[in-house]
C-alpha cells in the first residue's frame, strides 16, 4: 500500500467520480433516505456508496439498498471493492478511499464536540445567571421584613410615614415627618396634651383693661383713657359669660376681651369679689366655645395639669404650660382683709398675664382659675389656682347679684399672729389690725391699728380660717363681742372686749387704699406691729 499526499487524494477522488459518470449513469440508485452534502461515489464494479453528515453514513447496495451506519459503512465498502475487484488495488483504494473519508468525518464529530461546548458554556452561565437573580430576590424580600420589624412601613402613597425626602442642597440631614396623631381616647377618657390644648384653647381669652388717664399719664392735652392692664379670662357660656381675677380689672373704666380666633369685644363689669379675687364680665356675643368644667374637689396630689393663658399679655396668647398637682386644700390669704381661701398648689408656671386663665385636668375640664396675685413670687414653680368649686357659689352670686350675698365682716385689714410668733414676741394669738374701716362699728368703737383680736364670742382666734368659719353663718348688722389685746409703749398691756355690729361684705377690697405707711400709722401701732408689719 503506496502513501497518498493531498494532492494524490484529489486526483483520485476525481478519477473515482468521472468513472462513476461514465459507467453508471444509466442505472443510478434511489434517492438516498435524505440529501447530503458530503456525496462520494466510487467502485469499479457498479457499486454505489454515499456518506451523509446527518448522524451517519449512509451506503447503498444494489443487492441491499440504503444500509445506515458507520460500521455497515466501512464494511460494506471494503466488501465491495475486494470481492468485485478481486484485486489489490481494489483493496488499497477502498482503504484508501475508508480513511479520507474517516479523517472527514473525525473533523465532522469534532465540530460537534465544540457545539456540545458551547451549549454547555451556556448553560453554565445561564445557571449562574438565575442564581444571582434569586440571591436579589431573596435580599430584597428580607429588607422588606425588617423593614416591617422595624416599623418602617411604607403607605400606599409610596412614602414613608415617618421619614421626607430631604430639602434640595441639604448636606444629608434627614429630617422626619411627625407621626401620623392617633385619634383614640384613653380608656380612662383622658386626653394628651395636645388634645387638651386644642379642646382648650378656644375658650381662652385675653382681657385688656383701660382706666382714666392721670395728670401724668394724659393725651391729647388732658382726658381719656389708657392701658393699665392684660390678663386671662375663661370662656363660662356661650351667650358671653366670662370669669376672669377681680385684680386683672380692678379700676377699670373699659375692658376688651380678644378671643382665640382674634376677634374683639368690648366687655362689661358684671360683678367682682376682691376677698376671693374672683370676677365676671360679659361680651355682646353668641355661639362660643365655652369651657367645660370639672370637679376640683376630685383632684389627687400628682395628677398631671397644664395652665393656659397669656404670660406678658397678648404678645403670648394662648401659651400652655404643664405640670403637675402639687398640693390641694392650701389655705392661701386672698386679701389683705384677712379672707383665705384653699387653693390648689401646682408647678405649672403661672406668671402675670396668666391670671384669670384656666387650670385644666387631663379631661379637659376647668378645674381651676388661675391667680398670679396669690402666687409664691418668690419662688419658682410655685402657683397657686382657685378652685372651681369653691369659686362657683360665688361666681354665680356675682352673675345673680353683682356681688357676693350673704357674706359679712368685721371691717378691719390686718394678719395672722400664729403660735411661733406669738411665742417670739411675748403676745397672745390672734389677728393682728392693720387699718379699720372708715365709718364702720368697729372703727366707732376705738380699735385701732396694733391690737390683736384674741376671741369672738368667747372662742380663741388661731387662724384666719377661724374667723372667716365663725362669720359664715352671720349677717350683716348681727353683733359679736371681741376681746382684744392692746400694747402701748412706755405702758402695761391690756386686754378689753368691745361689741360691734357685722357689717355686709360685698368682696371690695379697700385695703389698697386704707394700708397707711409706717411712719403714719397711730400711735398705738408700737415696734412689735412695726416688725410685723
Amino acid at each position: 500500500m503506496s502513501d497518498f499526499n493531498d494532492n494524490n487524494l484529489n486526483e483520485k477522488k476525481n478519477e473515482i467520480h468521472s468513472q462513476d459518470n461514465q459507467e453508471h449513469t444509466s442505472s443510478a440508485p434511489p434517492n438516498p433516505p435524505q440529501s447530503d452534502p458530503y456525496k462520494t461515489t466510487g467502485g469499479n464494479t457498479g457499486t454505489d456508496w454515499q456518506f451523509s453528515q446527518q448522524n451517519s453514513y449512509n451506503q447503498y447496495n444494489p443487492k441491499t439498498g440504503w444500509n445506515n451506519g458507520r460500521t455497515d459503512y466501512s464494511a460494506n465498502y471494503k466488501a465491495n471493492y475486494t470481492n468485485n475487484a478481486g484485486d489489490t488495488q481494489g483493496q488499497q483504494k477502498a482503504d484508501e478511499e475508508y480513511k479520507w473519508n474517516f479523517a472527514e468525518y473525525d473533523n465532522t464529530a469534532d465540530n460537534k464536540k465544540h457545539g456540545k461546548k458551547k451549549r454547555k458554556g451556556l448553560v453554565v452561565f445561564t445557571a449562574i445567571v438565575c442564581s444571582m437573580f434569586a440571591i436579589a430576590l431573596i435580599g430584597m424580600a428580607g429588607y422588606g421584613v425588617w423593614n416591617i420589624v422595624q416599623g418602617n412601613v411604607f403607605d400606599k402613597s409610596g412614602s414613608s410615614q415617618n421619614a421626607s425626602v430631604p430639602e434640595v442642597g441639604s448636606p444629608g440631614l434627614n429630617i422626619n415627618d411627625v407621626p401620623k396623631p392617633s385619634e383614640t381616647i384613653a380608656p380612662d377618657g383622658s386626653l394628651t396634651t395636645k388634645q387638651i390644648a386644642a379642646k382648650v384653647q378656644p375658650s381662652v381669652v385675653g382681657v385688656v383693661v383701660y382706666a382714666a388717664a392721670d395728670a401724668n399719664n394724659q393725651f391729647f392735652g388732658g382726658s381719656g383713657a389708657i392701658q393699665t392692664n392684660e390678663g386671662s379670662g375663661i370662656i363660662m357660656s356661650a351667650d358671653g359669660y366670662i370669669i376672669t381675677n377681680a385684680h386683672v380689672v380692678e379700676g377699670a373704666s373699659g375692658i376688651k376681651v380678644v378671643l382665640y380666633n382674634g376677634e374683639e369685644y368690648e366687655a362689661k363689669l358684671v360683678g367682682r369679689d376682691d376677698n376671693t379675687d374672683l370676677a365676671v364680665i360679659k361680651i355682646a356675643a353668641n355661639n362660643l366655645t365655652a369651657a367645660e368644667f370639672g370637679d376640683s374637689k376630685q383632684l389627687q396630689v400628682g395628677e398631671d395639669v397644664i395652665a393656659i393663658g397669656n404670660p406678658g399679655g397678648l404678645e403670648f396668647a394662648s401659651s400652655v404650660t404643664k405640670g403637675i398637682i402639687s398640693g390641694v386644700n392650701r389655705p392661701i390669704k386672698s386679701s389683705d382683709a384677712g379672707y383665705t381661701m384653699n387653693c390648689i398648689q401646682t408647678d405649672a408656671a403661672i406668671n402675670p398675664g396668666n391670671s384669670g386663665g384656666a387650670l385644666v385636668n387631663t379631661f379637659g375640664q376647668v378645674i381651676g382659675i388661675n391667680s398670679s396675685k396669690i402666687a409664691a413670687t418668690q419662688y419658682e414653680g410655685l402657683g397657686f389656682a382657685i378652685p372651681i368649686s369653691e369659686a362657683k357659689p360665688i361666681i354665680d352670686d356675682l352673675i345673680a347679684n353683682g356681688r357676693v350675698t350673704g357674706r359679712v365682716k368685721l371691717g378691719i385689714t390686718g394678719r395672722e399672729i400664729d403660735e411661733t410668733l406669738a411665742r417670739y414676741n411675748n403676745v397672745p394669738t390672734g389677728f393682728m389690725v392693720f387699718n379699720t374701716e372708715p365709718g364702720s362699728d368697729i372703727e366707732k368703737k376705738g380699735v385701732v391699728a396694733g391690737d390683736i383680736i384674741t376671741k369672738i364670742d368667747g372662742k380663741d382666734l388661731t387662724s384666719l380660717g377661724d374667723l372667716r368659719d365663725y362669720l359664715k353663718d352671720f349677717k350683716s348688722g348681727d353683733k359679736v363681742t371681741l376681746t382684744v389685746f392692746r400694747r402701748t409703749s412706755g405702758k402695761r398691756d391690756s386686754t378689753f372686749e368691745v361689741v360691734i355690729s357685722l357689717l355686709a361684705d360685698t368682696g371690695e377690697d379697700i385695703a389698697a387704699q386704707q394700708i397707711v405707711p409706717q411712719q403714719k400709722q397711730s400711735n398705738n401701732a408700737n415696734n412689735f406691729f412695726s416688725f410685723l408689719q
